[in-house]
């Protein structure tokens, strides 16, 4: 298409789609890789904060029964009934 007599318009159109689409195809796809890894990353950390959460409260939760029981000074059996009353 670029010939000796070729216009202008048919060298630019040959030089943007011999060259520049492969190279914005190219880049596209290099940003949206990198936009989807921001992404995975990103829900990664949300998950491992919430572990983190909530081992955080369920060790929270156990020392706050201990010393409830502690105070409370409950026996096993009254343990059991408390407990008991919760489960239905």
């Amino acid at each position: 298409m670029c010939g000796p007599d070729a216009g202008w318009e048919d060298m630019l159109i040959d030089l943007l789609t011999g060259k520049l689409i492969p190279f914005l195809v190219v880049v596209s796809g290099v940003l949206a890789a990198f936009f989807g890894y921001g992404l995975k990353k990103r829900r990664d950390g949300v998950k491992a904060q919430k572990a983190k959460q909530a081992a955080a409260s369920a060790k929270a939760r156990d020392k706050r029964d201990e010393i409830d029981d502690a105070v409370a000074d409950r026996t096993d059996d009254e343990k059991r009934k408390e407990l008991g009353r919760w489960s239905k």
